[in-house]
């Protein structure tokens, strides 16, 4: 499935300044699909002001697995 803009985890950082964290299956280079968890921080400029984000992807496949056992 794809990302619909509204609940892209970027722009909710942007428009509600808070951190999230979200799962989704993405695809690979070899066309399978593996489970990744993304969290979007924001960050910060010395006047404590939002200025950009970061996002940090985590390759959680092997726990997904274990889940689905």
């Amino acid at each position: 499935f794809r990302i619909e803009e509204l609940s892209c985890p970027f722009r909710l950082l942007l428009h509600k300044n808070t951190p999230s964290k979200q799962r989704f299956s993405i695809r690979t280079s070899e066309s399978e699909f593996t489970q990744v968890s993304v969290e979007v921080v924001p960050i910060s400029n010395d006047r404590d002001q939002t200025c950009g984000a970061a996002m940090i992807l985590e390759d959680v496949s092997e726990t997904a697995e274990l889940e689905k056992k």
